[in-house]
């Protein structure tokens, strides 16, 4: 195996740092050759994201993973797989401050909330373009495609995204979107690069009202769409491909 850039995996994904609150997402995820690194629940956090991926990890660079300070038990598993693990102690409960690792890297750009920027400054972060929006969730609100090329539902995103130089699709939120506690939960949320030509999502796919746009926009890029379950779309905070095979 060899180390994924972040978000997006060239060839087929083979290990993920995953919350474990949906079995059947696990099953599906190992069934495609995915061993997953399961995250816990964390006191920093509110009960309904307390183990979501994208609250808990953040990878600047291949190889290397920020993990929430916490999650002891998974920070020495990815060590004794190789790899380079820093642990994290700037999450704070309440926002804006539970918010210090969710950002995105799509290709060279890194977009977050100013919380999330100025607590990466410090983390290998130097050579990405930083691009700061109001969302502080913005790992949740951001579906990276390529590494010039992502979905959102966040305006602000969108705007800020496309005077960055990237392709936005802009789309409406989906009410469809299940997070417990929430009204409903973020479309980046719900979904995850298996390698350079799927995107996976966690729910019936056509079962996304915009799923026909979707279907379009991800087709340019030669991507294709995949539902790991049947079922509404759920919210479980996404997951972060570490390896690929070679």
């Amino acid at each position: 195996m060899k180390f994924s850039r972040p978000n997006l995996p060239q060839g087929a994904a083979c290990l993920c740092v995953v919350s474990g609150s949906n079995k059947q997402v696990i099953r599906a995820l190992e069934q495609r050759g995915l061993t997953c690194y399961i995250t816990r629940p964390s006191r920093a956090l509110s009960a309904p994201v307390a183990s979501h991926a994208d609250m808990l990890a953040f990878s600047p660079r291949a190889g290397k993973l920020l993990l929430a300070a916490d999650q002891r038990e998974l920070h020495t598993r990815l060590q004794k797989s190789g790899v380079e693990t820093v642990r994290f102690d700037g999450l704070k409960p309440g926002y804006p401050f539970e918010t210090a690792l969710n950002a995105a890297v799509v290709g060279k750009t890194l977009i977050g909330g100013e919380t999330a920027l100025s607590a990466l400054k410090s983390f290998e972060t130097n050579k990405l373009e930083a691009l700061q929006v109001r969302q502080g969730y913005a790992r949740c609100s951001i579906v990276p495609v390529t590494e010039n090329a992502l979905m959102t539902a966040d305006k602000g995103i969108a705007a800020a995204a496309r005077g960055a130089g990237l392709e936005v699709l802009e789309l409406q939120p989906e009410p469809g979107i299940q997070l417990r506690g929430y009204q409903y939960g973020f479309l980046g949320g719900c979904c995850g690069k298996l390698s350079a030509s799927q995107l996976a999502f966690c729910g019936d796919f056509t079962a996304l009202s915009q799923h026909e746009v979707i279907r379009k926009f991800l087709s340019r890029f030669d991507v294709e769409p995949v539902s790991l379950i049947s079922g509404p779309m759920q919210d479980i905070g996404g997951w972060l491909v570490i390896a690929e095979k070679e």
